[in-house]
């Protein structure tokens, strides 16, 4: 257990700001507890003289006024800013809350050194007058529990009625028309000796004066009512129970209106989901679909490309037949010869060459190995056939 003690001014919000780093603390940390000892501006100079012989660290000419902190084994921390930096990277936590704005944090500063101020000052009066008013409290308390034994010898107080009787049920008009009259007048001089009269006294009514223990109270005592206005009674009471039910179940009622009005509105809410959650599927369906689609024209646009670049595809150290056919001669009399091109060439350089030339050349002995021809139509098929 880890106790660290902390000494300041009452009034000093730096240690106000100890105070509450400290609270954090304890809270995060339950084997950390924290002491605060508050002193008046002149007791804490008088403190710290003190505080420095413990603790030689302390440099009380650079120290302007600061709180000290230091533990209950002896250790010393140093000033506010030192435990704060201390605590802060001992127990890994922040100065301040994260989440609390600064202006809060600043009002709450402001309050608890208020706090501080009041509570130094409700300490400071009771360590002055305390016992003082503790051996008051006490004179008083053995006073009252005296009287309360000898009143409890002597037994449960009487009332002493000193005007008129309560009316009995058998009394007649006549009887109460009287006790009304004494009881207006009674009234008026129950007003005029100042006692409380804060309601009109209603016919029948009787205003009475008793002393219980030495104190004198106005009562007002009420006569019976009647059989007929208890049975009226009787049924203003039935009509607010059936009004009150009435209520109750109106208010049911509405209950199970709003909760099925509620659970409507929960299917309606389901079947919206479920509506766009389908209208999403088939969404990503067609999504696929066209992603489909677009990857099969991809495919079909390579494989075409690919058939174009094997058509156009560049031939390289092959026999090419070049053949020239002078205008007006016929096709025995062509001249052709045979070149072999190093060069890089496709089959759009061919020619076309008369077919006699061409079967002349296919059926000598000594023929290329490679003979690459470039023809058109039915001749490439015609020739083919008679190869």
């Amino acid at each position: 257990m880890t106790t660290y003690i902390v000494e300041g001014r009452y009034d000093c919000p730096q240690l106000a700001r100890c105070q509450l780093l400290a609270d954090r603390l304890e809270v995060l940390v339950p084997s950390v507890s924290t002491k605060f000892k508050l002193f008046e501006p002149q007791e804490f100079r008088e403190r710290l003289a003190y505080v420095a012989r413990s603790f030689p660290a302390l440099d009380l000419s650079s120290h302007g006024g600061a709180p000290v902190v230091y533990t209950e084994g002896g250790s010393f921390i140093g000033d506010d800013k030192s435990f704060i930096s201390f605590v802060c990277e001992k127990y890994n936590i922040e100065e301040e809350e994260p989440d609390i704005k600064e202006e809060e944090q600043e009002a709450a500063l402001s309050r608890l050194i208020q706090f501080n101020s009041q509570q130094f000052k409700y300490l400071k009066e009771i360590s002055k007058n305390g016992q003082q008013i503790q051996q008051q409290a006490a004179e008083r308390t053995a006073e009252l529990l005296s009287k309360h034994q000898h009143n409890k010898e002597e037994g449960p107080p009487k009332l002493q009625l000193i005007e008129g009787e309560i009316p009995s049920s058998s009394s007649s008009p006549a009887a109460a028309a009287a006790a009304a009259d004494a009881a207006a007048a009674a009234a008026a001089a129950a007003a005029d000796a100042g006692l409380p009269c804060a309601f009109k006294i209603p016919p029948g009514v009787k205003v009475m004066k008793t002393i219980d223990q030495g104190g004198r109270y106005t009562l007002w005592v009420s006569p019976p009512l009647p059989p007929g206005r208890t049975a009226c009674c009787n049924e203003e009471k039935q009509q607010q129970h059936q009004q009150q039910q009435q209520q109750q179940e109106q208010e049911q009622q509405q209950q199970q209106q709003e909760q099925e009005q509620e659970q409507q509105q929960q299917q309606q809410q389901q079947q919206q989901q479920q509506q766009q959650q389908q209208q999403q599927q088939q969404q990503q369906q067609q999504q696929q679909q066209q992603q489909q689609q677009q990857q099969q024209q991809q495919q079909q646009q390579q494989q075409q490309q690919q058939q174009q670049q094997q058509r156009t595809e560049k031939i390289s150290r092959r026999y090419l037949l070049d053949a020239t056919i002078p205008r007006g001669s016929s096709a025995a009399a062509c001249d052709f010869r045979l070149l072999l091109h190093d060069a890089w060439l496709s089959p759009n350089h061919l020619v076309l060459v008369p077919r006699d030339c061409l079967l002349r050349v296919y059926r000598q002995p000594k023929r290329p190995p490679c003979l690459l021809l470039l023809l058109a139509g039915e001749r490439e098929h015609t020739l083919q056939q008679q190869i």
